[in-house]
């Protein structure tokens, strides 16, 4: 069962994505507390699991060998020779597909193609990551695709790949994705991404719903089933495409995966000048994604507990902005364990 599911007294179940609570009748909460404790599915029983899986109360876990073959890598990159050597080097024994979204310099990428021995896609001018990563696509076959940004970093891609590839076991789930922390460092702005990053979804696995404990998923790292991936990204967007992209598939009826257990680091920006117009990009796509999805998205919360932590970075105490932002998530943890037991 996912680890939010709470059992109730009177056949009762609170959690899932979006919260809800269910009435197990008969013998159904013995099974589903089965299942809370390790109990596989039995012969009867895979009705009952897939509607708790598709509400966000069972996370089935499968096991599945890792073949490469399967699995194209597709790795953007737009003037930052220097990290796609790192990553590639990481990513040996895979078959790798660069896209060079218009580098100013396209010797450096094509050289390092040529070196390790991976496919790449050069397009003439920048386009954007969805440009790049469509066009990737369209040049590749196998049924995953594993799309990875130039600024993360793995120890074992391989094990990385193992773990995100058993999530496809569920013929439903169409992406996977695993948690993307900032690295470590000693810097406040290092520790800073590391403890509060744009990225990270949170410590706790689980289904990606809109509205729900975890609403999107990152494309910085993100394994798709090909046959679920469609026209791909929207190529109008520049930022928040991730986010665009994985509604989508909850749309058209797929299942997106956050795999929390599985964690990869995202490189910190080099400047707070740099960190701080990241953040401006990431809310400059709050127009166009509202546009497309209407009330999902929020542009800017305005509540006490945002406003106190970015007036605190503006003002050059990010350390305490951090311990607003920790304060405010374990208040609301409270809150949301109150009013499920309420």
């Amino acid at each position: 069962m996912d680890e939010r599911a709470i059992f109730h007294d009177r056949e009762l179940i609170s959690g899932g994505s979006p919260w809800r609570l269910l009435r197990l009748a008969g013998a159904s909460r013995a099974v589903a507390q089965r299942w809370q404790h390790g109990g596989v599915v039995g012969a009867g029983e895979e009705r009952f699991a897939r509607t708790l899986v598709q509400q966000g109360l069972l996370q089935p876990h499968f096991t599945r060998d890792l073949n490469v073959d399967e699995i194209d890598v597709i790795v953007p990159v737009f003037n930052d020779g220097d990290s796609l050597e790192t990553l590639l080097d990481a990513l040996s024994g895979f078959n790798v597909t660069i896209v060079d979204d218009g580098s100013l310099d396209p010797s450096v990428t094509a050289a390092m193609a040529t070196k390790s021995e991976t496919a790449l896609v050069r397009l003439s001018v920048n386009e954007g990551p969805s440009r790049a990563r469509n066009a990737a696509v369209l040049a590749t076959s196998r049924p995953l695709l594993w799309f990875i940004d130039t600024d993360v970093s793995m120890e074992n891609a391989t094990d990385v790949a193992r773990r995100l590839i058993c999530a496809f076991g569920d013929p439903l789930v169409a992406a996977a994705a695993p948690r993307v922390q900032g690295p470590e460092g000693p810097s406040a702005r290092e520790k800073f991404e590391q403890h509060f990053g744009p990225l990270d979804m949170g410590e706790r696995s689980g289904l990606v719903v809109p509205g729900g404990p975890v609403g999107y998923v990152p494309s910085a790292c993100l394994m798709v089933r090909r046959s679920a991936f469609g026209e791909g990204f929207d190529e109008a967007l520049r930022v928040g495409e991730d986010v665009d992209f994985v509604w989508r598939l909850h749309d058209q009826g797929w299942l997106v995966r956050y795999v929390a257990e599985v964690v990869v680091t995202h490189r910190a920006r080099a400047s707070w000048r740099d960190w701080w117009l990241q953040r401006q990009r990431y809310g400059a796509s709050s127009g166009e994604l509202a546009k497309r999805h209407g009330v999902r998205l929020a542009p800017l919360r305005s509540d006490p507990w945002t406003l106190l932590a970015w007036f605190s970075v503006l003002a050059g105490q990010p350390a305490i902005g951090g311990r607003i932002v920790r304060a405010a998530r374990n208040h609301a943890r409270v809150e949301n364990f109150e009013t499920a037991e309420t």
